[in-house]
């Protein structure tokens, strides 16, 4: 039987001054969500960690659910992040229908991601407005390897020098973030 929760008992750092600690739980909400989507949203949620993140917020839009939202204090839309392989079609709806924010694809490396992006360059009117986040070959596979129902993390985001440490369950291993606009890749 696959496991339908994650907890991560998670301590967040940037540039190892904490800035959250606690736990971290992430559902499937789909049952064929796979164990990537589910590793991917994490460290979406440690790299855009902030007051207002949200996960899978299904208020805010009345066709697509966010993977992971950043709301201002009004409510209106800051960051609206995609987690894995996402269409083109919603990439597109989202750009339009929240035009002040910021829409990333977060992905586990550069050949993972070129396939969307080119969905992306091809079909989305204001893909100048979409970010590509990935890391380093062999990053995410290291941790889907040790992910289980409880997982205890250390996560450090070096922001200056674009790297993620990250210790889960006892192993650990540094990846840089690899940030890029969809005209920028190839």
């Amino acid at each position: 039987m696959a496991i339908s929760t994650f907890n991560f008992q998670l301590e967040l750092t940037h540039d190892y001054q904490v800035v959250y600690r606690g736990k971290v739980v992430m559902g499937r909400s789909a049952p064929e969500e796979s164990d990537l989507h589910i590793l991917l949203k994490f460290l979406g949620w440690c790299l855009f960690h902030h007051e207002y993140l949200a996960v899978e917020k299904q208020d805010v839009d009345p066709d697509y659910r966010p993977d992971l939202v950043v709301q201002r204090p009004d409510g209106s839309v800051r960051a609206w992040i995609e987690a894995g392989n996402t269409s083109a079609r919603k990439i597109d709806k989202v750009t339009r229908r929240f035009s002040d924010a910021k829409v990333y694809v977060l992905h586990q490396n550069a050949r993972a991601i070129h396939s969307v992006a080119e969905q992306i360059r091809r079909h989305v009117e204001r893909n100048q407005k979409v970010g590509l986040v990935y890391f380093e070959d062999g990053f995410c596979d290291r941790f889907l390897r040790l992910m289980t129902d409880k997982n205890d993390v250390v996560c450090n985001i070096m922001e200056n020098d674009g790297l993620l440490e990250l210790t889960m369950n006892g192993d650990w291993a540094q990846t840089k973030i690899i940030r890029r606009k969809v005209i920028e890749t190839d």
